[in-house]
This record gives C-alpha cells, sequence and structure tokens, in this order.
C-alpha cells in the first residue's frame, strides 16, 4: 500500500539472506549495482531492535539538498528565524500504540520494541507503562521544564494522536509558549524537523524516535572524527563495517559516543528520569545523550 499511494512499482522480487553485518562486497556481488541501482526492503535487513553497533551506520542516510532547503524554509518561517531554541516532541499515542504498551511490562528481559535506546539493565531499568505510554501530566510536565531549562519559547510536535498536541498547546500556550506542528501528515518532515530541535523529547520505546535520535547522534554535521573513527576502525572502503565478529561496540562506539555527546543537542525520552535529571541538573544533556548512545 505504501508504495501504490507513491505511485512506484517494482521490476522484480528477489529472496536474499544478507544482513547489515555482510560488507559491501558481499552486497555488490549479490546485487551489482549497475544492474541493480534501487533496492527496496520489506524490512530492514537487520535485527530489530538496531543493535548498537549499526546506529552509526546512519550517517550515511542523506536527505536532497533541496529537501534541506524546505526543511530550514519550514523552520524558520515557524519559529521567527534562523537559530531561534526550540523544542522537538514525539508523542506515540494512537489506538494501536496504546493496545501495544498493554504487553510492555511483561515484556522479555524488560526490553520492549526500541527500548534498548534508553533502558539500559546495567542501570536496573526495565520497560514501565509511563515509559511507553506517558500521562498526560508528564508529558506537560516534562516539556515545561526542559523549555524553561533549554531557554525555549517554541515547541515542535510530531504526534499520531492530534489531541495530545492540542493538549500541550491549550495548557503551555496560555504560558506563553508557542506550539506547531506539520502541514498535514509528513512523517519525512517531522524527523527532519526533530533532528534539528535544540532538545528532542522522544518516546524511549518508538521506533519512530530511535530513527530521530540516531540522525541527531550521527547525522551530517558530526565532529571530524567521527569520520577519521569510522574509516579507520571499521574500514569502510573495504566493506567491512562495523561486522560484530571482528569488532564490538566498546572499540570505537564509546570514543564517537563521546564526541557525539559533547558536540550534539541533546536527545531525551519522556517519564525517563536518569536521562532527564541529567538534562536538568546541569549537564546540559550530555551525560543522558552518551548513555543513550
Amino acid at each position: 500500500p505504501f508504495w501504490n499511494a507513491h505511485g512506484i512499482e517494482f521490476a522484480r522480487d528477489e529472496l536474499h539472506g544478507l544482513q547489515a553485518d555482510h560488507g559491501r562486497a558481499e552486497w555488490a556481488a549479490t546485487f551489482p549495482p549497475a544492474a541493480h541501482p534501487v533496492l527496496t526492503f520489506k524490512s530492514a535487513p537487520a535485527r530489530f531492535p538496531m543493535l548498537p553497533h549499526h546506529r552509526p551506520l546512519q550517517h550515511f542516510v542523506r536527505h536532497t539538498a533541496a529537501w534541506e532547503a524546505q526543511v530550514t524554509a519550514f523552520v524558520e518561517r515557524r519559529f521567527g528565524g534562523r537559530g531561534v531554541p526550540f523544542v522537538g516532541v514525539h508523542i506515540r499515542h494512537g489506538s494501536d500504540w496504546v493496545r501495544a504498551c498493554e504487553h510492555a511490562v511483561d515484556a522479555h528481559n524488560g526490553q520492549y520494541m526500541a527500548s534498548p535506546q534508553c533502558v539500559d539493565p546495567r542501570h536496573k531499568e526495565r520497560v514501565t507503562a509511563e515509559l511507553c505510554q506517558p500521562s498526560d501530566h508528564t508529558y506537560v510536565a516534562e516539556l515545561r521544564q526542559v523549555l524553561l531549562k533549554a531557554g525555549a519559547r517554541h515547541v515542535f510536535v510530531a504526534t499520531d494522536e492530534p489531541a495530545k498536541a492540542r493538549l500541550l498547546r491549550d495548557t503551555l500556550g496560555h504560558e506563553g509558549f508557542t506550539v506547531v506542528t506539520a502541514d498535514g501528515d509528513d512523517v519525512q518532515l517531522d524527523i527532519a524537523v526533530l533532528a534539528r530541535a535544540t532538545v528532542f523529547l522522544g518516546n524511549c520505546v518508538s521506533s519512530f524516535t530511535a530513527v530521530v535520535a540516531r540522525t541527531r547522534a550521527y547525522g551530517p554535521g558530526l565532529p571530524p572524527r567521527f569520520a577519521e573513527l569510522l574509516a579507520a576502525g571499521k574500514d569502510v572502503e573495504e566493506g567491512r563495517v562495523w561486522r560484530r565478529d571482528e569488532y564490538e561496540p566498546a572499540d570505537v562506539a564509546s570514543d564517537v559516543a563521546s564526541d557525539v555527546a559533547s558536540a550534539r543537542m541533546p536527545t531525551l525520552f519522556w517519564a525517563s528520569a536518569r536521562h532527564m535529571d541529567s538534562f536538568l541538573l546541569g549537564g546540559g544533556g550530555t551525560a543522558g545523550a552518551k548513555d543513550e548512545l
């Protein structure tokens, strides 16, 4: 249905056994670029939730210059100019999500869907009902705290439940904050705007939030050391990008995370006290962002 809606048809289907850990040479041998200039998949050729050592691959997912210009124009128009601070939030609260969250607390090993991005067993953490489906009080109270800490007056909301955007507009709007959403249902615009937010506040269990978090951590504009580490430690040109049998995440990911955390804007998660406290208590989100990576 997704591809039909965009008028896209495919030449054929092929079965394959490749995964993200297979190198460039193996992919090219199976699908020579000259004969297969475009590939699409029913699902990602990797595990879900995403393994930590796959997250830096987000660095290679880019928007076109024309699209970035549109995003820039949207941000400047909605927030009153270039460089104006704003907080981006993702609220996943549709009816399908409400049903899914009913199973969160019983999840194996305390993890559920994309929760490994912020639920760390080293801290004796588990997914909770509030982490999966925060209350209205949590949405309003935590966002208010983040806005005040960040010195921002604007909020961009991406949500599958319009009532939650109205909730924030009705409550925080009376306190002098501006709450806006995208024009229409444009997921790509939501992701691109959230990636540029001064602070991003998302749902720990949601894979949508995970895409935004990875884009903020590993997208364009990273410190130069990222490219150096990726090339030197992962031998990108030979197609051996982050093979788990050759490298453990600690080899390079910890160095990358340190650089990213000190240079990028913070990513926080609703109802995650550890991440929220690290931001509110002075670290500007650095410690929370580093732990998340």
